[in-house]
């Protein structure tokens, strides 16, 4: 503990740090991290004979070394001239919020004090702004850093928030004192707009207009950036053309619209992969040839598989009518294999559907409704053995658009799903049966902060199959006619597909979970979250019984660069049991790439 110490505290401490007592570590650690907020200072080497005394330290890129200390492989650059080294340096360290830098003449070199950074202490909103423009819902300005490039993405945010609130065409200024950190804001939203017309670029092969089908927005409705985003990306995800982007020209009757696209190929091939601690391994993959005749049907085949289960599907989108519409037939052909803890089977179905999709200005709904004959062949389970029905099938889906919008970051919106399928021995299935099943997510940004600190999430499932348990055909009745529960998808306490494990198929079931997550305000993307299921089933068509299942639990949500990841522990609860096999008490640990909200 005898080494010199002098004015560069940080080095001194390290010497002593190494050498101490593990007491006097401790110690010496936690003053070294509260040097900033006593309002100690260091010195640290910049480059060449400049060094740099800062309450913490500042990591210059050698791109930014160069140019105050010139670069040994360029000749015009061996040497900066002090003069032109101030500046740089001064822009350096503005872009880091140090606007009022000193630099002194030592022997040793040149000296700079960075002094205190910048933070902003309040914003005042000048010019004409909306009453729907609430600057206050905006976090990660006040308090922060004053930087330019934080006051550039502060207007790109006013921005965008006018463009989605109609006003398309709007000027956006911001100043800021630096001495006070007050930042002024001007805003001046131009003309209230509403969508007048789209210019469609020409696509080789295709009528005009085939494009109007993937439209998040109406002709006559307020222009909303965000839906003419939605928009593109709805044509990107199709892969009809390579790319497809928006112009909008403002006007003093409104927004025209001018759509540019570059056709790219017409088939596209995409794969995956994935894991999870229910179903390992998984990989996705899928063909898709597109572009098929004046009206850009398409055919495409997907593959997934995992332990758990297997499925191919070849499904096509025929589009029959004489001129562009959102009418299509969608002829299919599936197979797909389950095997869960309490069942194994192999399924094919074959249906041929009419469909139909469209818009309002905030929601896309779609609806589908003909025969699917399926056949199942059950391995193990209560009904072992070959079943098959013919069906009309029907299915109608709703989702807001800004629950589509924001999927990659999931914060507020609904979507939902009701399906059905009638089934009947008379017609040539194998028993009676119909079932009746509505699934849905709402998703709340609490304070409607952007980017949001709390989501409530709110999902829910409810499935019953009406069949006949006095008769003999009921025992024809195949595993994705019964209900089961547990797992990731729903009682996340429970182990997947568990519940129940009496002798007697479940008919009836209800599960709703709700969960609260705190979005970004830790590094790194990491989002905790607490969470809760409830279910409960019955034996009987439309009919619930005891007992009740409860799983609480916590975990956290990772959104990485290959993809979003989850982590969840939760136990699971039985009330009101009859029997010791009516679930299992106990953590359940699920680690998978998805998430629930």
């Amino acid at each position: 503990m005898g080494s010199k110490c002098n004015q560069r505290i940080l080095l001194c401490f390290h010497v002593r740090y190494e050498k101490a007592f593990p007491m006097a570590r401790l110690v010496l650690a936690l003053l070294i991290l509260l040097l900033p907020a006593l309002g100690w200072s260091a010195t640290f080497p910049i480059c060449g004979d400049w060094r740099i005394e800062t309450e913490s330290r500042i990591r210059f890129t050698p791109v930014e070394k160069e140019f105050v200390c010139g670069s040994a492989d360029i000749e015009a650059w061996k040497r900066i001239p002090r003069a032109q080294a101030e500046y740089h340096l001064g822009a350096f360290l503005q872009e880091r919020g140090f606007y009022f830098p000193e630099f002194v003449t030592q022997d040793a070199g040149i000296l700079v004090r960075a002094g205190k950074k910048t933070r902003v202490t309040g914003i005042t909103v000048t010019g004409s702004p909306p009453a729907t423009l609430r600057i206050a819902h905006r976090r990660g300005v006040r308090r922060q850093v004053l930087t330019p490039s934080l006051l550039t993405n502060f207007e790109g945010w006013v921005r965008s928030q006018l463009q989605s609130q109609g006003y398309p065409c709007p000027t956006v200024t911001t100043t800021a004192d630096a001495r006070t950190g007050q930042i002024t804001l001007h805003v001046d939203p131009g003309l209230f707009s509403t969508v007048i017309d789209i210019a469609e670029e020409p696509i080789p092969g295709l009528k005009d207009g085939v494009l109007r089908r993937f439209d998040a927005f109406q002709i006559g409705k307020p222009y909303d950036q965000r839906w003419t985003a939605l928009t593109t990306r709805r044509v990107d995800n199709d892969g009809i053309v390579s790319s497809a982007y928006f112009i909008p020209r403002c006007s003093e009757d409104g927004v025209h619209l001018k759509q540019d696209v570059i056709s790219g190929k017409r088939r596209l091939f995409v794969i995956g992969f994935g894991a999870s601690t229910e179903e390992y391994a998984i990989i996705k993959a899928a063909w898709q040839q597109m572009r098929i005749g004046e009206l850009a049907s398409s055919v495409r085949i997907a593959g997934y598989a995992s332990y758990r289960k297997q499925r191919l599907r070849l499904d096509a989108a025929w589009y029959v009518l004489p001129t562009p519409s959102r009418w299509y037939l969608k002829p299919m052909i599936s197979t797909q294999r389950h095997d869960e803890s309490q069942y194994e089977y192999l399924s094919t179905q074959v249906g041929f559907q009419p469909a139909v999709n469209w818009d309002t200005q905030n929601t896309s709904i779609s609806f589908a409704i003909g025969p699917i004959s399926e056949f199942t062949h059950t391995y193990r389970g209560d009904n072992k053995g070959n079943a098959h029905f013919m069906t009309l099938a029907a299915s109608l889906a709703m989702a807001t658009h800004d629950f589509e919008f924001y999927d990659s970051d999931p914060r507020s919106g609904f979507a939902f799903t009701i399906a059905t399928s009638l089934a009947a021995r008379s017609i040539g299935s194998s028993t009676t049966a119909q079932r009746f099943a509505v699934e849905g997510e709402w998703l709340l940004n609490l304070g409607r902060l952007d980017p949001p600190l709390f989501v409530i999430g709110l999902r829910g499932r409810a499935a019953t199959t009406l069949a006949d348990r006095g008769n003999a055909a009921f025992q024809r009745l195949p595993p994705d006619y019964q209900q089961y529960l547990g797992g990731a998808a729903t009682l996340r306490g429970f182990k997947r597909k568990s519940v129940p494990q009496n002798p007697k198929e479940a008919l009836t079931s209800i599960y709703t979970g709700v969960e609260l997550r705190l979005a970004h305000l830790l590094p790194a993307g990491i989002q905790p979250l607490v969470f809760s299921d409830f279910g409960v089933m019955g034996t009987k068509s439309f009919d619930l019984e005891e007992p009740i299942y409860w799983s609480p639990g916590f975990g956290v949500r990772l959104a990485s660069i290959i993809g979003v990841i989850r982590f969840t522990a939760s136990r699971g609860y039985v009330f009101y049991r009859k029997s010791p096999l009516d679930g299992s008490d106990g953590w359940r640990f699920i680690l998978s790439f998805g998430e629930e909200f």
